[in-house]
């Protein structure tokens, strides 16, 4: 976000994540759960192609069941 004047402006990157993951059919790679996201054109790029990760030391750990267990 950047302040001008005397409001702040957030840019919409999210918007701008999942609709590249939709043009270039790409994994995102983020612990962002995208919720408002979750109804319209875009839920099963959200659904299905959202990696979550964690770093352990410094050691990147995406993880192993991205679609949960079962």
């Amino acid at each position: 976000s950047k302040r001008v004047g005397n409001k702040f402006i957030k840019c919409d990157d999210d918007n701008a994540i999942v609709k590249l993951a939709a043009a270039k059919d790409a994994i995102i790679v983020s612990n962002n759960n995208f919720k408002r996201f979750l109804s319209g054109e875009f839920k099963s790029i959200v659904e299905e192609r959202v990696l979550m990760y964690s770093f352990i030391a410094d050691t990147f750990m995406p993880a192993e069941d991205p679609l949960g267990k079962f």
